[in-house]
């Protein structure tokens, strides 16, 4: 994740405002009679390095290439871009957030345009049109880029995966050659990187892969340098049943020096320089509270610590002593903090979120996270929109509105609103209903709350027992249930039913109108499966297949029904309710978390971006663009499917 000084190049100015730069780039030189050569834009120095531990100066073996995760000369603040939907080429477009929720390790920015990779090989490019995605070629997790100039940069990840980059495509230029996690990465010469991985430090050139420092016991998370003669890396050391010792290291050319540390450090995760020293950022517990913090490579003291953020995962330099520090953000705790060798300070208007990586270039710093944007003149500009919390439900209405868990509205199309919730709101799921007027919803304690079309507002005679699920019917029933109980709303008033027997424990209802519901739970030692009316419950038979019990049951109207067990097995059981069948998955320990049945179309959702369509044969995967997580889903009554998860992800598909 690191840029180079253009003295004379503007290939990664181009997109930028402001002025060219001078030939010295406000680069420090150092009075010891070295040189600064022009060699195709590149400043070099050969003098050597100064290394702050100890006062001692180590002299390099070779030129010096002035680089590690420095900005390109300031060329004034980027211009915004749009926030636009990410649509897919199968038809799958993101409601929220924009562009799209997934989770992203690592940004490199290059003049104003930047690139952000992440889990399940997703890239993202940032153009004057918005942040889009584009191939990687791949779908294992990414994790660090590195580049030595536009058309050559780098881009690693897990099970050994490097990509390169010529300027115009992405290439896997090797993958599954190791079990190995490559995590960053830093690019001092062309077609030369360095790569911090979990077995050790790495050079690739040429096509050979040459292991080159792997200590007993410890892995890296951080790496960065000046030339190939002078690197910081940053990781972990685990002893077996004792400890995880963070550590860090400095190459001068010939020889790895283990720098010293502090018992008080938690976690190194990224290391930067900032053309005068050499900073990592991390975490330490001074027994109490976790501080994020950031310290000179090789250490010295005294540490500048903040308890405003509990965590720091990356950091990238505009210049000497100007720094930005990203990292873990809740409660009181702030996820961007500018850093000037010394003192903390808050970044203006910078929302209270969580943010994994950072870059610069340009005059602005990139930064990717719970969501994207940059820190320009000192302020946050947002790239990014719309709410990344964890959705479990969606409910899409016939009059264009839907409703997420957690009491958010969109309201034909527009963005999604906490709606008519009290000052003190409770945390809404199971989110259920036909009317605008009258939905229906678990809040806090597991207590049942109900919608008028205006407010939201505790049912005045709800169950009397816990409850944490509810399904409402198009003729007003609503049913709600717990483990140890079952309540029906009928005709104005929650009865509690009796069920069929004393040691009957409810796993799912698929409720159907006219107070008509099939049941299915774990009875005794075995699983069933009944028919209620609300008054009586009649036994349903169960294949051999459902020994481990149903978790999901969906009807399809009539006697079909349609579940999944608790292995993440799908069962069919057809509309003349004497035939099941196991439905195969595409793939082998495909994990089911939710299925949506609408007449003859059934959709499955589940971990990593999962969604398995019914063809009326099998089932077929769909890309949604993205690895998120996924938990929820709904057909509305236009067609439209939805599909909802963690991260706030919101993605539709007619």
């Amino acid at each position: 994740m690191n840029a180079r000084f253009l003295v004379s190049s503007l290939l990664v100015l181009a997109a930028c405002p402001g002025p060219a730069p001078t030939e010295d780039a406000g680069l420090p030189v150092e009075a010891d009679g070295g040189r600064a050569e022009l060699d195709a834009g590149w400043v070099e120095l050969d003098a050597g390095a100064r290394d702050e531990d100890a006062g001692t100066t180590v002299a390099d073996a070779g030129t010096t290439v002035v680089d590690a995760g420095l900005s390109t000369p300031d060329a004034g603040p980027c211009s915004a871009v749009p926030v636009t939907p990410v649509c897919t080429a199968g038809g799958w477009c993101w409601k929220n957030p924009l562009p799209l929720a997934t989770q992203l390790n690592d940004v490199w920015a290059n003049g104003c345009s930047a690139w952000a990779a992440g889990l399940g090989g997703m890239l993202l490019e940032r153009t004057t049109q918005g942040w889009v995605p584009r191939s990687s070629g791949t779908t294992e997790t990414l994790n660090g880029f590195a580049s030595f100039a536009p058309d050559d940069a780098w881009l690693v990840g897990e099970n050994g995966t490097v990509l390169h980059f010529d300027g115009t495509t992405w290439s896997v230029v090797r993958s599954n050659t190791t079990s190995a996690s490559y995590r960053a990465a830093y690019a001092p010469a062309r077609g030369l990187v360095f790569i911090a991985a979990s077995d050790g430090i790495h050079r690739y050139q040429a096509g050979v892969l040459t292991t080159i420092h792997a200590p007993a016991r410890t892995s890296f998370s951080g790496i960065s340098g000046r030339s190939v003669g002078l690197l910081r890396a940053v990781g972990e050391e685990y002893i077996p049943n004792v400890a995880r010792n963070p550590v860090s290291w400095s190459f001068d050319g010939a020889t790895w020096t283990q720098n010293a540390g502090s018992t008080w450090l938690v976690r190194w995760n990224r290391v930067a320089d900032d053309g005068v020293d050499f900073y990592a950022a991390g975490k330490m517990n001074a027994h109490g509270p976790d501080w994020g913090f950031v310290g000179k490579v090789p250490w010295q003291f005294p540490l500048a610590t903040t308890q405003r953020s509990s965590e720091f995962l990356d950091l990238a330099a505009r210049g000497p002593r100007d720094l930005l520090a990203v990292g873990r953000s809740w409660g009181n705790h702030d996820g961007l903090l500018r850093f000037d060798g010394a003192v903390y300070s808050a970044v203006a208007g910078a929302p209270r979120a969580s943010f994994t990586a950072v870059d610069s270039a340009g005059g602005d710093f990139f930064v990717v996270g719970d969501q994207l944007g940059r820190v320009s003149d000192g302020a946050w500009q947002p790239e990014s929109s719309g709410v990344r919390d964890t959705i479990f439900d969606v409910l899409p209405l016939s009059n264009g509105d839907v409703w997420l868990s957690g009491g958010l509205r969109s309201r034909q199309g527009g963005p999604f609103v906490a709606t008519g919730l009290p000052a003190v709101p409770p945390r809404l799921s199971s989110i259920s209903g036909h009317a605008p007027d009258d939905l229906w919803a678990i809040g806090d304690n597991s207590t049942v709350w109900h919608f008028d079309g205006t407010h939201w507002a505790r049912a005045s005679s709800g169950p009397t027992t816990q409850v944490n699920r509810l399904q409402a019917t198009a003729t007003g029933e609503v049913w709600a249930w717990s483990w140890s109980a079952l309540w029906l709303f009928r005709n104005g008033a929650w009865n509690r039913l009796t069920l069929p027997d004393p040691t009957f424990s409810v796993s799912d209802v698929s409720a159907l109108p006219y107070a008509l519901a099939f049941v299915t739970g774990q009875l005794g030692n075995t699983h069933a499966l009944f028919a209620t009316n609300g008054a009586r419950f009649s036994a349903q038979p169960l294949p051999a297949s459902a020994a481990s019990g149903l978790r999901l049951l969906r009807g399809a109207g009539s006697l079909e029904l349609w579940a999944v067990t608790n292995q993440g097995e799908v069962l069919q059981r057809d509309a003349s309710a004497t035939t099941w069948s196991t439905i195969p998955l595409p793939f082998a320990n495909a994990w089911v978390s939710e299925l949506v049945v609408s007449g003859n179309r059934v959709v499955a959702v589940g971990p990593a971006g999962l969604v398995l369509r019914w063809d009326g044969t099998r089932f077929v995967e769909e890309d949604i663009g993205a690895r998120v997580g996924l938990g929820g889903a709904a057909i509305a009554p236009n067609g439209t499917l939805w599909v909802v998860g963690n991260d706030g992800a919101v993605v539709t598909r007619p």
